[in-house]
């Protein structure tokens, strides 16, 4: 109850920036003695800070204001993505103060990888002058079946991984606490707390760049699901006998829809002779032709590009309508490089998934996109770092937020130290 008192007091300074014990108290109902002996444990912990405010009255006496610590919360994120590896300090607002990145090679082994970021973090450290005491943890995002508890990549079809330590060895290689979390639920995290998804009860986010990851959020809770694989369209079969995929089944969404999919149907119309300025914009080499060169041939009106970007939309659009018809969320918010495909790649999305709706609904679910852009994964490893102090999303007020899988079992919370029994 202590722990969970202190979350409360934490989340209330935040929302106001400023406030004094007697609001706090106020605003709890936690008598004032209680409030006092945490808001001094939080000073102690150098959370919290005070300043004066001026008396409201002549002659009457400064009130001390509480509040947060900002220069204190030092928290070090990575995205672990299929090209590219990205290492960041940020504040408790998310902002980054500084970034690093390298090539993330699927030929390295997950120890190499691991101890690549190990480095790169130690030096993103001494670059900003930050001491390894005062880093609050490490957030870590990467695609795959993560097991958010022990921190261990499950499965990672991208990567080639298997039953990979990563919270394990980042602690072990730094000495700092360090929390681990599928991409896609990072980006669900971070929209919920720094975008388009702040207040949202129930929504999806569907992350579409090199593959395609989903994550589900009910009665503003995050879904894991029994084994971590709640809400993966990606690897569901929407073309039966179609292409083969990196799972290693046919047919699946991310087969037909995703970064790598794309690149392989522009470059099957280039070598079948279609004239279209892809090639173009890869500097005339089909080596070089991604799902970007196709996005921006689509905005020039290139009509091999525009009826790509029409494919891809269809496909995502029908496996965002499963998910809407299971589910029921009220908006669905795209991340990721190919969510942001120009053209009429968006509004095939939306009109895809308004025609297989179930029956008729009265509110429509809008797919749009999510406005932390390429930064979205690492804010959301951010809230990682931020949850187990004791911090919930702004707007919601369940003191008990946590993460629950699709059986009802607690699986996170708020802060470690809030978990409590069933």
């Amino acid at each position: 109850m202590k722990q969970l008192n202190k979350s409360l007091v934490i989340n209330i300074i935040r929302d106001h920036r400023q406030i004094s014990r007697v609001d706090i108290a106020r605003e709890t109902g936690l008598n004032r003695s209680t409030v006092t002996n945490l808001v001094r444990e939080l000073m102690d912990e150098n959370v919290v800070n005070t300043s004066q405010a001026e008396p409201k009255y002549s002659g009457g006496r400064r009130a001390e204001i509480l509040e947060l610590n900002y220069d204190s919360f030092k928290i070090v994120v990575v995205n672990i993505g299929r090209y590219t590896t990205t290492v960041g300090l940020v504040d408790i607002d998310a902002n980054i103060k500084a970034s690093r990145s390298f090539t993330t090679s699927v030929q390295a082994s997950a120890d190499e990888t691991l101890r690549q970021v190990a480095e790169e973090i130690k030096a993103l450290l001494r670059d900003t002058d930050t001491t390894v005491d005062e880093v609050r943890g490490i957030g870590v995002s990467i695609s795959g079946l993560v097991n958010i508890s022990t921190g261990v990549v499950e499965f990672s079809p991208n990567l080639k991984w298997k039953s990979v330590p990563v919270k394990a060895v980042l602690e072990r290689e730094l000495g700092i606490k360090t929390f681990v979390d599928n991409c896609t639920r990072c980006v669900a995290r971070g929209e919920q707390w720094f975008g388009a998804a702040k207040g949202l009860k129930a929504f999806a986010c569907v992350n579409i760049g090199y593959g395609i990851g989903a994550s589900l959020v009910t009665d503003y809770r995050l879904i894991t699901g029994a084994h971590w694989g709640a809400a993966e369209i990606g690897h569901i079969t929407v073309l039966k006998d179609g292409p083969l995929c990196n799972c290693g089944k046919r047919g699946c969404l991310e087969a037909l829809a995703g970064g790598e999919a794309i690149a392989s149907r522009a470059k099957e119309l280039i070598r079948s002779g279609v004239q279209t300025e892809i090639l173009d914009f890869a500097d005339g080499k089909i080596e070089k032709v991604t799902a970007r060169e196709v996005s921006l041939a689509a905005r020039n009106a290139d009509k091999p590009a525009l009826e790509i970007a029409r494919e891809v939309g269809y496909w995502v659009g029908l496996g965002i309508s499963h998910m809407v018809n299971m589910f029921d969320p009220s908006e669905v918010i795209l991340s990721g490089g190919v969510s942001r495909m120009e053209g009429n790649f968006l509004d095939v999305v939306n009109e895809v998934v308004q025609e297989n709706l179930m029956g008729n609904r009265q509110s429509p679910c809008h797919v749009i996109r999510g406005d932390l852009g390429e930064h979205a994964e690492i804010i959301g490893a951010a809230t990682l770092v931020l949850s187990d102090v004791g911090f919930v999303p702004p707007g919601v007020k369940d003191p008990f937020f946590a993460v629950y899988n699709l059986d009802g079992d607690r699986v996170g919370s708020a802060a470690n130290s809030l978990q409590l029994q069933a």
